[in-house]
């Protein structure tokens, strides 16, 4: 989800909201960061694949 987010926007960062109230930010997500865990569970997942 939030890499359609990122793609959809074009920024770099994207607030991350609070899950009862979307008005209030507890966060930042960097598309690199999610990235990377999108990439660690496709390493996961081929490795699960080749068990």
């Amino acid at each position: 989800m939030a890499l359609r987010a990122f793609d959809a926007c074009g920024r770099e960062h994207l607030p991350v909201t609070d899950a009862r109230d979307h008005a209030r930010v507890v966060g930042v997500l960097e598309q690199a960061e999610a990235l990377k865990a999108f990439n660690a569970a496709l390493i996961d997942a081929a490795a699960e694949e080749k068990r």
